[in-house]
């Protein structure tokens, strides 16, 4: 299968540099364009969980987010509804990013590298190239300006010693040509730090320092870029103490007007307004006051001036939305407050026309939330609609299986429908207390253990979590755990097989449960194993597989390491039945992990992996090693996956040897990764990226020219292709897909495939003269929320999605319906939408 790539390859581009965007004679530099350092093979990403808002864009209809390594837009054009319309995987985190034309654009690591994004189609946001800047470049990038259509203004700065300080670096960069770029460096002269710089047509307005430690506006002509000239200054404000100065955080200019918030300092923060209408004098106007220690986000609009502000000390406060008259802007009127009850802490405030976007991060600070305000009034602006994205940074495992993910955080455990519209959608929410770690099992629970306050008495449970309907999560089973909460509450799940839960105490005890009945399980006991610290053993890693437990270790005061072998048949009493002694150097001990699949332990050193054969526990043998750093390794069906430096990394085992099979490059550092069928979940810091492992698709068959049919055996989806469908031998094909799937309204409760057939030999497209009857399973906990009547299979026409006549089985839970021709489809439906109504917000 030809697997669609997301990153394209250019050889070359070029940027044009001029002294200012022609203005002056040009020279020309190559710059370097890249593509991924590695394509991926045989993964498809799928989609990310939570994760950490590092920049946010508004432009026209669209608000875009760079999430991690994600790129999230929302459509805001009904304010009211805001909703996530498409997302893309990027090859690095994306930071500072700004919207020109139909190209997206953010900087990462590299501050002299702008990678380019394609969001002329919104649903399918595509990476394309990173244009290397021929800068000398910022040690930080402080702020993104777009100026026009065309033109975007970039200003960071660099650290150059205690006696200099920092030094500025501006340019503006024109976009007129995409990917041919104009570029114009703005070079300040030394000892000119330029804070907040705000660039309108040939001139910057920027907040510097002097000698005396006054501070104050500068305005530059910068119509020559290689050496701006200063057109006047007025001063503003005097920097005080250490600890006790007031200091600037924004400055915007509208109608002639100067706006500068400043943050910090034992008096009232403000916003200082300048009038500016003549360059050569400006005159202080006056200032728009708040209570001490708020910070303040602000945009203008016409006579109005919008604040949004959050306390700096106190963190039970909500943030409050601001209105104010400033028609006469030496004597500001605010017109009216609100509190944004759901917000602590306020990122950006950004106005289109009638609406103003504010966003900021949640009281749980567990979310970024966007709220849509309506200012036709300004007196009584009201909340219209809010879009949510999840944040955290989370330390257990989740699962992937199939249409779902589950993930556990600390408050509790949410199911996912990856296939929604909206994808991901949380469809289910299980509160759980205090929890510390949990671990999905093979079958259909999920096991956490938590701290709670048992009978007056803090203690250790052990919850079972039946995940069997992903709509309906609950808790079929708990068991107290006997081991003091100081020994345990720290630790984690070590190992689960079919009749028992090991979880490992702080000194290398283990506590054993009996899930073999999952709604009544009990607690064996608290064992200490005959490795672990006061035995005599330091341990690094434990494993457990079926019946037997693997540990890898040293004794105390010794330096070779050794794998152990331990019978748990009964856990009571374990068995040591074998041992192999490693030839590990002693300075990577610490560094050894231990994995196991079948007969085969794989032991993860600093920079190496080996292998070892089990399958007589009693006389272990190694069999091979790989050079290769490993993180973790997770397996499922015959294939294995693992995180290494490299990126995430499939091998098929064939005999002694790993194949590689498959391949995506690492975007940051995942340290965990679970597999289920050939689903794959990595957990990063912030957040949780979802593969699809796609080798061995698509389901192919030959069918003659009388007919024939085509099964898919990982999907249950059945063709029917009557006699005379096709004027020669074809090659049909049932593919999943992923990616650049046509939007819907409607709910889709189904994979999206797509059925194709070519004519075998030429390879040439078949045209179907008949209709092709296809079969196909649905799962009734996806359709039970449908309005009746309204499953259907779809299919796509090229322009829109049309309903195919279906006739439904309740019984076999399947759908029949008829393909006109070869093309993608997928099951929908009509749901039952209810709309809450929109409660006002205290007004002061």
């Amino acid at each position: 299968m030809k697997i669609k790539q997301t990153v394209f390859a250019l050889s070359f581009a070029f940027v044009t540099v001029t002294a200012l965007l022609g203005q002056a004679a040009a020279t020309k530099l190559d710059a370097k364009v890249e593509g991924s350092s590695s394509s991926p093979q045989n993964i498809e990403w799928m989609t990310q969980l939570y994760g950490d808002l590092n920049s946010q864009f508004v432009r026209g209809n669209y608000a875009y987010f760079g999430i991690g390594a994600n790129l999230n837009i929302v459509d805001i054009s009904d304010p009211s509804h805001p909703v996530s319309v498409g997302t893309g995987q990027m090859p690095t985190f994306v930071n500072h990013l700004f919207v020109i034309g139909s190209y997206a654009y953010f900087f990462s690591g590299e501050t002299d590298q702008l990678h380019m994004v394609d969001v002329s189609d919104p649903g399918h946001p595509t990476y394309m190239q990173i244009i290397s800047l021929p800068i000398v470049a910022p040690d930080t990038i402080n702020a993104i300006q777009v100026l026009n259509e065309t033109t975007v203004a970039v200003h960071g700065d660099s650290w150059i010693d205690y006696n200099i300080g920092y030094s500025n670096t501006s340019f503006l960069i024109d976009f007129a040509n995409t990917p041919t770029l104009i570029l114009a460096e703005i070079n300040f002269p030394d000892g000119k730090f330029v804070r907040l710089p705000y660039v309108q047509g040939n001139y910057l307005y920027g907040y510097s320092y002097n000698d005396d430690l006054s501070a104050g506006l500068v305005i530059w002509d910068i119509s020559s870029p290689a050496s701006p000239q200063i057109v006047s200054e007025i001063e503003v404000l005097m920097i005080c103490g250490f600890r006790n100065c007031e200091r600037p955080f924004r400055l915007s200019v509208n109608n002639g007007i100067a706006f500068l918030s400043t943050i910090g300092g034992s008096e009232d923060n403000e916003i200082h307004l300048i009038d500016i209408s003549d360059l050569a004098k400006p005159v202080y106007l006056g200032m728009v006051q708040d209570i001490p220690y708020k910070t303040i986000q602000f945009a203008v609009q016409d006579t109005y001036l919008f604040e949004g502000l959050h306390s700096q000390t106190d963190e039970a406060a909500t943030a409050e939305f601001k209105v104010f008259d400033i028609a006469n802007p030496t004597a500001p009127v605010m017109l009216s407050q609100t509190d944004l009850v759901e917000l602590k802490r306020i990122e950006f405030v950004e106005v289109v026309g009638q609406i103003a976007f504010v966003m900021g991060e949640s009281v749980s600070g567990r979310a970024m939330i966007l709220l849509a305000i309506d200012i036709t009034l300004p007196q009584s602006p009201q909340i219209i609609g809010h879009y949510t994205q999840t944040l955290g940074s989370f330390t257990f495992p989740a699962l992937v299986r199939e249409k779902y993910a589950f993930v556990l955080e600390d408050i509790g455990l949410t199911a996912y429908d990856l296939l929604s519209q909206h994808s991901p959608f949380p469809i289910s929410y299980l509160p759980l207390e205090n929890v510390i770690h949990g671990a999905p099992s093979a079958n259909d629970y999920f096991y956490v253990l938590s701290s709670q306050n048992v009978n007056g008495t803090e203690s250790n449970l052990l919850q079972i979590v039946d995940i069997s309907n992903p709509n309906t999560l609950q808790i079929v089973g708990t068991v107290l755990l006997s081991s003091p909460i100081s020994e345990i509450s720290t630790n984690q799940i070590r190992g689960v097989n079919e009749n028992y839960v090991f979880v490992e105490g702080l000194w290398g005890e283990f506590e054993v449960i009996n899930v073999s009945n999952p709604a009544a399980p009990t607690t064996v006991g608290s064992y200490m194993y005959p490795f672990g610290s006061q035995s005599g053993w330091w341990t690094s890693s434990i494993a457990i597989s079926g019946a037997n437990l693997f540990f890898v270790g040293t004794e105390v005061n010794r330096s070779d390491i050794h794998l152990r072998v331990f019978d748990i048949t009964n856990p009571s009493l374990p068995n040591e039945v074998g041992t192999f002694q490693w030839s590990f150097p002693a300075d990577t001990f610490g560094y050894v992990r231990l994995f196991v699949n079948a007969d085969t332990v794989y032991a993860a050193g600093s920079n190496e992996l080996r292998m070892v054969d089990v399958s007589q526990p009693e006389n272990p043998i190694e069999i091979a090693s790989i050079t290769a750093s490993v993180s973790d390794m997770a397996f499922s069906d015959s294939y294995i996956v693992a995180i290494l430096d490299s990126g995430l990394v499939i091998w098929e085992k064939v005999g002694d040897q790993l194949n590689q099979v498959g391949y995506f490059p690492a975007v940051d550092e995942p340290y965990e990764v679970h597999a289920d069928g050939r689903d794959i979940v990595t957990h990063s810091s912030t957040y949780y990226s979802i593969f699809k492992y796609a080798v061995m698709l698509p389901i192919t068959g030959t069918v003659l020219m009388d007919g024939g049919t085509l099964a898919s055996p990982i999907d249950q989806t059945s063709y029917i292709i009557p006699s005379g469908t096709f004027t020669d031998t074809v090659l049909v094909s049932h593919t999943p897909l992923y990616h650049n799937i046509p939007k819907t309204n409607d709910v889709v409760v189904s994979q999206t495939f797509e059925f194709a057939a070519v004519f075998s030999g030429t390879e040439q497209i078949a045209v179907s003269q008949n209709p092709i009857t296809v079969t196909v399973p649905y799962d009734p906990s996806r359709v039970m929320n449908l309005i009746d009547g309204t499953l259907t299979l779809c299919y796509w026409d090229g322009m829109t999605w049309q309903k195919a006549d279906s006739l439904i089985d309740p019984l076999a839970k399947t759908i029949t319906a008829m393909l006109p021709y070869q093309t993608i489809w997928q099951l929908q439906g009509e749901a039952h939408r209810t709309y809450l109504p929109i409660m006002p917000y205290q007004q002061k």
